[in-house]
């Protein structure tokens, strides 16, 4: 039995090994610019009624966007937990779809333009990433053993507490974002923005779809606004980053991206990416969203708490 499990071992290894060499040729080409974080909309401005928020929808996507801002930091949440649904395409290769239980807390800066102390689990359900050879149950954000913001801590098949690098090539060869970057806010501060940016060069081209019941989201009614692009934009792992000026934009860009609002919460709660070939780049759904303004109770966020979360 002992002489097994060492082959197991070896073999493991070896096929680790083996994939460390195929990130490091994935990601010869990366090169990393950071950036100052993207400020948020100020909450002094006043808030738009409802009728309004609903003419947003449908003339002014940015507008849109900052009055969602507004309204989370508005309402003082505090956390959230969610199902989050996506699909990705990492390097050119479409992984399976993933369906994740998301808990997520204190992603509002304090000040604006600074990053949050944002807490992050994720638990899958199905689509399981995979920590080299071996799948990840779930990760926390940050690693709980030292609360050190430059990692996260992920949970394998194994049974095995793994400390990663939350920008490092493992990372990045997981997912399109980084995890510090997860939750509602972080997400619409992203879109909100980039979407900003391409409005202040004469460049955003954002189209209003109509209200419609998403049932990706739960069957909530969303306003759907349609962005367009003139080339490929290819998006930072990180809100801290500027895209890779060196990535394949034609592989790895998208030129049209699908925004879904919940009409009734002000919440970005879904979001389609394609190529110019028309094909599937990423997509990503929240549906189930709980909203907190108070700490999750029990603690979600720690190591023990994680593990009976894999085991349910």
């Amino acid at each position: 039995m002992g002489r097994r499990i060492a082959w197991f071992l070896i073999a493991a290894l070896s096929l680790g090994g083996a994939g460390l060499a195929v990130y490091r040729i994935y990601f010869s080409t990366l090169e990393v610019v950071s950036v100052p974080e993207p400020d948020s909309p100020s909450v002094g401005k006043a808030m738009p009624s409802p009728d309004e928020f609903a003419r947003l929808a449908q003339s002014d996507a940015v507008g849109t966007f900052e009055a969602c801002l507004q309204r989370y930091e508005r309402d003082g949440i505090k956390a959230f937990t969610a199902t989050l649904e996506k699909q990705e395409r990492i390097q050119g290769d479409l992984h399976e779809r993933e369906i994740v239980q998301l808990s997520v807390a204190d992603e509002v800066p304090a000040h604006s333009g600074e990053h949050p102390n944002i807490r992050v689990r994720m638990v899958w359900e199905s689509g399981f990433q995979k920590l080299l050879t071996v799948k990840t149950l779930g990760t926390l954000y940050p690693n709980p053993n030292t609360d050190n913001r430059k990692e996260m801590t992920a949970y394998t098949s194994w049974g095995i507490a793994k400390t990663v690098e939350v920008k490092d090539m493992m990372a990045r060869g997981a997912s399109r974002y980084c995890i510090c970057d997860a939750g509602l806010y972080r997400g619409m501060l992203r879109t909100y923005d980039a979407w900003k940016k391409r409005q202040s060069s004469g460049q955003l081209h954002a189209h209003y779809l109509g209200l419609q019941t998403i049932e990706k989201v739960g069957n909530r009614p969303c306003y759907v606004i349609r962005r367009t692009a003139a080339s490929p934009e290819v998006d930072p792992f990180a809100l801290d980053e500027a895209p890779n000026p060196k990535a394949n934009a034609s592989r790895d860009g998208a030129t049209e991206i699908t925004a879904y609002i919940d009409a009734e919460r002000w919440l970005h709660v879904g979001t389609v990416l394609k190529r110019a070939d028309g094909s599937l780049l990423a997509e990503y759904y929240f549906r189930d969203i709980v909203l907190s303004k108070s700490e999750l109770q029990p603690n979600p966020f720690t190591l023990d708490a994680l593990k009976a979360a894999t085991k349910k």
